[in-house]
């Protein structure tokens, strides 16, 4: 019965995110625009077990991406091609979500024995607003399959005490398998093992000698998959002294737990990334949040010990992406919804073993009360992920320095060829934050569209400028930007500056249109005297 009515819940909630387009916000160039997965092959699938994409190392991920390309195709009328179909997208990430919840339920009431107070629990998970950004953006899916091996390598592990030694080697084995499917998932689950080790000391009270081996095990299998984590990442990140990552570390966990317990004006770009963090100097003070909740749970340590064993969950989860050490997206922000989704499973610990809950009548009616309006709450939140515009005009009401939301409304106007609303996005992005390179590129492409190419020169130079401005790490390959600069070059005849980009191009890559390229600069130098006016570079963008 308590099965049913989580399963209803989730649909009820969730069950208008399958009508919903896939986003600018990553859906696409994962999904629409990567040819190794549109269409998709096998080869393309072996590429992604045998390489990183997009600074992450997921190759389950990519397979089931795959195999959604391969079985849901849609026809788009207006580029008469066939299109990954956003409904197969979303309605897998209800079903995954779905199939988590049920995960959480099982192994709260082995830790609860309580079927009440487990359901609410694992309604608590499914419901709480955070939850939605994991399951309304397609590309959530990592988090959610990740959370799917996780959840299910910790079921399968507490199951296999109900069995003698041998068959229990069995379920083991099979719990470790779900756990390694989890790290190709998302590295994220390099967690588990402590999440593990929590449950066992804290919840079950078991021995460290009965607790370690299969964390140890684990966490053996997981070194690896973090060490090629770690190297595939991008950091794009200002370096940070320890002080400076300490006091973010305490920010976050702050930034969270308002979340938890005030889930409202959510966005899935808040723009904390710790210099807008330090700038607004909120870290002097937001460090008390973490200490208040500290003080709260050493109160009731021996009261309510799920609380401290929900809190460990909570914060074992959310440590990779803390900000101690640094991530792509923290360039961006530190926080986002999504790094919440794992950690859940501490707030449905805490509810599970709740003292009200297990006897008294009053605190299970306010449990399911507070859960009736998070479903609420997480119903309208949902509705803001039908399409790009609907979610960037939200998010920049929420954050309206989210210059991410406007390049993703201002692609929506691209797309359709308002090219005019386009560029007036573009340019509200440049003006809050003018080291993008990406913006900058699809500015550049905007402009050559309406044939003001002098302009979009500006906007290939500054590519250059940010890419030469970074560390020699970070530095990308601009051949394309350069070729386009060149080509503008030569077609004003500024033949020594278009020989000087195109000679660029030819150290990384003998492209033959280079050298050909190359080669009619130089004879264009001996026939045809350069150009000398100068772009103006201090022109707005």
């Amino acid at each position: 019965m308590a099965a049913i009515f989580l399963l209803l819940l989730v649909l009820a909630v969730f069950g208008r995110v399958i009508g919903h387009e896939l986003l600018w916000w990553d859906d696409r160039s994962n999904f629409v625009l990567d040819p190794l997965l549109n269409p998709p092959t096998w080869s393309g699938v072996a590429h992604y077990w045998g390489n990183a994409g997009r600074g992450l190392y997921i190759p389950v991920t990519y397979t089931f991406w795959a195999i959604l390309e391969y079985v849901g195709r849609a026809y788009d009328p207006a580029t008469r091609t066939s299109v990954p179909n956003p409904y197969l997208f979303h309605a897998a990430s209800v079903s995954l979500h779905a199939a988590n919840v049920l995960l959480v339920f099982a192994i709260l009431f082995r830790v609860s024995r309580q079927a009440f107070a487990a359901a609410l629990g694992a309604a608590a998970f499914a419901v709480h607003p955070v939850q939605v950004e994991t399951v309304a953006w397609a590309s959530g899916t990592k988090d959610l399959l990740c959370a799917t091996g996780v959840f299910g390598a910790i079921l399968l592990y507490l199951k296999s005490d109900d069995f003698n030694p041998k068959q229990r080697r069995w379920w083991l084995l099979a719990a470790t398998i779900a756990y390694t499917a989890a790290l190709f998932s998302k590295p994220v689950a390099v967690v588990a093992p402590a999440i593990v080790l929590a449950i066992d000391l804290l919840l079950r009270r078991r021995a460290w000698r009965d607790a370690l081996p299969i964390a140890a095990a684990w966490t053996i299998i997981a070194i690896p998959v973090a060490i090629i984590a770690r190297l595939v990442q991008t950091d794009l990140s200002t370096p940070l002294s320890l002080g400076t990552r300490a006091v973010v570390v305490t920010d976050t966990i702050a930034f969270y737990l308002a979340k938890l317990f005030w889930p409202v004006n959510l966005a899935h770009d808040y723009g904390r990334s710790p210099a807008a963090v330090i700038e607004s100097g909120s870290i002097y003070f937001t460090w008390l949040v973490p200490l208040a909740a500290g003080v709260v749970i050493f109160i009731f340590r021996r009261r309510w010990r799920g609380l401290l064993g929900g809190a460990a969950v909570f914060l074992i989860a959310l440590a990779p992406v803390a900000g101690a050490l640094p991530f792509m997206y923290q360039y961006f922000s530190t926080v986002t919804d999504h790094y919440m989704y794992l950690s859940m499973l501490g707030l449905a610990i805490a509810i599970a073993t709740a003292p009200l809950l297990q006897h008294r009548r009053g605190g299970r009616i306010l449990a399911v009360g507070i859960i009736l309006i998070w479903s609420i709450l997480s119903f309208r939140q949902a509705g803001f992920w039908q399409d790009d515009r609907t979610l960037g005009e939200h998010t920049l009401a929420v954050n309206p320095r989210s210059f991410l939301s406007l390049d993703n409304i201002a692609a929506t106007y691209a797309e359709v060829g308002d090219y005019a609303s386009a560029e007036r996005y573009f340019r509200r992005s440049l003006a809050i934050h003018k080291n993008l390179s990406s913006t900058h590129g699809q500015m550049a492409i905007i402009l050559r569209r309406l044939s003001r190419h002098d302009e979009a020169a500006t906007h290939y130079l500054e590519i250059i400028r940010i890419n030469d401005e970074r560390p020699p790490h970070q530095q990308g390959d601009l051949s394309a930007t350069r070729i386009l600069l060149g080509q503008y070059y030569r077609s004003v005849g500024r033949y020594r500056e278009a020989l000087e980009q195109f000679e660029l191009v030819l150290q990384r890559h003998d492209l033959p249109d280079a050298r050909a390229a190359v080669e009619d600069a130089r004879r264009m130098l001996t026939e045809t005297p350069p150009a000398t006016a100068p772009i103006d570079l201090q022109q707005n963008p």
